[in-house]
C-alpha cells in the first residue's frame, strides 16, 4: 500500500492539521487527513459529515484508515457510491465474492473463495475500488468550496465547515479552471456564512465557546446530553441547516419561475425579457422539437416547418420582412412549447401570451409587429403546409383540395444539427437584408 501525499515532518509548523483531497495517485479519489497534534476529532468529523449514510440508513459512506508515524497522525476517508462491486452478483466464471471494506479499499483485497484469490488481478483490484469509490468529479466538487484555509478548519465551527460541504456538493464546480464557477461559488459560501456569522456572531468555534486565543479545549469529552446543554453546538448546527434550508428552498422556487436555454439563459415564460430572445436557442430548440405532438409516421421538426414557410415566402416573392416573420412565427414555442389546437381553443390565457410573446419577437428580430396584411400571408402560408402535414404525416384525409406551393416539399429526415445550421443561416441571411432596409 502506498500513498505519495506523506509530508516530510519539517513541513509542519506547531500544532497543526491539514485535510485535503487525493485524485492522482489512487483508484479513487481519497480524503486525507494529517495531523501532528492531539487527534482533532472535530476536524475528522466535519470532513465525514459530507458522506451521507447508505440508501436503507444503515452504512454510512465511507471507509476509514488511520495510523502513526513519527509524531504524525494519518487518516484516510474513502468515499463510496456502492456497497458491493458488480462481480459479487455476477453469475458462472464472472462471479467473484469480494466485498471491499477498509483494508480492501487500502488495497489488500481479502478473498473467501481459493477461486477468487487465483483469478485476481492488480488490474482487477483497482476496477473494484475505482467501481465502489466515487469519481473524481464527485470528489472535487465536495471539495471546490475550500479555498486557502481549509487546513486551519480548527479556527471554524464544525457545523460551518458541515454547511460549505453541502454547498459545494450542491452547487460545486468541477473543473478548476472554471473561474467564473469559483467566483458565483465563493460568492454563494461568503454569504451564507455571513448569515451565520451575522445570527451567532462569530464563524471561530473558539470565539463561540467565550475561549480565548491560545486556550485549549479540554481532552475530548463524552457526549451527554448535559455536555450539550452546555455547548452552543447544538443551536449551531441547527443554524447552520436552516441557512441552507432556506437557500435551497430559494432557489428551487427561483427553478421553478424559468426555463433554462439551450444557451444557458435563465428565461421566465411569464414574464419574457426581449433580451434574452436568442437566434442560437430558438434554432436549436425548434430543430429538436417534433411537429403534431410527435404523432406523425416520421420525425419533422418545427424548425424544418419554419424553413419550408419562409422558403415558400421567397418563392411567392413576398418581401424578404415576411422571409424572416414566417422562419420566426413558431419561434415561442422555443420557450413556451406548443398545445394541441383542440386544447389550445379553450386556454385563452396560453393564446394572449403566446401571442405576446410573438409580438415581442417579430418586435426585437422585425423592428415592429407583423401588421394584418403580413399576418394573413403568413397565415395562408401556414394553413397551406399544415394540409400537407396532415396528409402526409398523419395520414388524415382532407376535404379540401391540395392548396398551390411553389416550392418542392418533401419529408425527409434530416439531422438534426443540419437543420439548425439553415434555420441559422437563413435567419442571419434575411435579418441582414430587413435591416439594410430599415435603415
Amino acid at each position: 500500500m502506498y500513498f505519495p501525499y506523506l509530508e516530510e515532518e519539517e513541513d509542519y509548523p506547531l500544532e497543526c492539521s491539514r485535510i485535503y483531497l487525493n485524485t492522482k495517485d489512487y483508484p479513487c479519489p481519497l480524503v486525507i487527513l494529517s495531523s501532528n497534534t492531539h487527534y482533532d476529532d472535530s476536524l475528522l468529523y466535519s470532513a465525514l459529515a459530507a458522506f451521507p449514510p447508505d440508501e436503507d440508513g444503515q452504512e454510512a459512506k465511507f471507509n476509514l484508515l488511520l495510523w502513526k508515524e513519527g509524531h504524525l497522525y494519518y487518516t484516510v476517508v474513502f468515499p463510496r457510491s456502492k456497497h458491493r462491486p458488480d462481480c459479487y452478483f455476477a453469475k458462472g466464471s464472472e462471479q467473484m465474492l469480494i466485498s471491499p471494506g477498509a483494508l480492501d479499499m487500502a488495497g489488500v483485497i481479502v478473498t473467501t473463495r481459493q477461486e477468487d484469490f487465483d483469478k485476481i488481478t492488480e488490474e482487477k483490484v483497482a476496477s473494484i475500488i475505482k467501481e465502489v469509490g466515487i469519481t473524481v468529479e464527485e470528489a472535487a466538487k465536495k471539495a471546490s468550496p475550500f479555498g486557502a484555509g481549509f487546513g486551519k478548519l480548527r479556527e471554524v465551527c464544525g457545523a460551518v465547515t458541515g454547511m460549505v460541504m453541502v454547498i459545494g456538493d450542491l452547487y460545486g464546480y468541477d473543473d478548476p479552471k472554471d473561474a467564473a464557477g469559483k467566483k458565483k461559488l465563493y460568492a454563494l459560501v461568503q454569504k451564507l456564512c455571513g448569515a451565520f456569522e451575522e445570527s451567532e456572531g462569530s464563524l471561530i468555534c473558539r470565539e463561540l465557546l467565550g475561549l480565548e486565543k491560545g486556550e485549549d479545549l479540554e481532552e475530548p469529552a463524552i457526549r451527554t446530553e448535559e455536555y450539550y446543554q452546555s455547548r452552543p453546538c447544538v443551536k449551531a448546527c441547527r443554524r447552520a441547516a436552516e441557512i441552507l434550508e432556506e437557500y435551497v428552498k430559494e432557489q428551487k422556487k427561483k427553478m421553478s419561475e424559468y426555463i433554462t436555454t439551450y444557451t444557458g439563459k435563465h428565461f421566465k415564460p411569464t414574464e419574457p425579457d426581449p433580451e434574452l430572445f436568442d437566434i442560437a436557442d430558438i434554432a436549436h430548440a425548434l430543430s429538436l422539437i417534433c411537429r403534431g405532438n410527435g404523432h406523425v409516421k416520421t420525425f419533422w421538426s418545427v424548425g424544418e416547418h419554419c424553413i419550408c414557410c419562409a422558403k415558400e415566402a421567397k418563392a411567392r416573392g413576398l418581401s424578404d420582412r415576411m422571409v424572416l416573420a414566417c422562419l420566426l412565427h413558431d419561434a415561442s414555442e422555443c420557450y413556451m412549447s406548443d398545445v394541441p389546437s383542440p386544447f389550445k381553443k379553450k386556454l385563452s390565457e396560453y393564446n394572449e401570451r403566446e401571442e405576446r410573446m410573438l409580438s415581442m419577437i417579430y418586435e426585437k428580430f422585425l423592428g415592429s409587429d407583423l401588421t394584418p396584411e403580413e399576418k394573413m400571408q403568413l397565415n395562408a402560408i401556414d394553413k397551406a403546409m399544415l394540409w400537407y402535414d396532415l396528409t402526409f404525416l398523419l395520414g388524415e384525409k382532407q376535404e379540401s383540395e391540395a392548396p398551390e406551393l411553389h416550392i418542392d416539399l418533401r419529408y425527409e429526415v434530416r439531422a438534426f444539427g443540419e437543420v439548425e445550421e439553415e434555420y441559422r443561416r437563413i435567419f442571419e441571411e434575411q435579418l441582414i437584408t430587413v435591416q439594410n432596409k430599415r435603415i
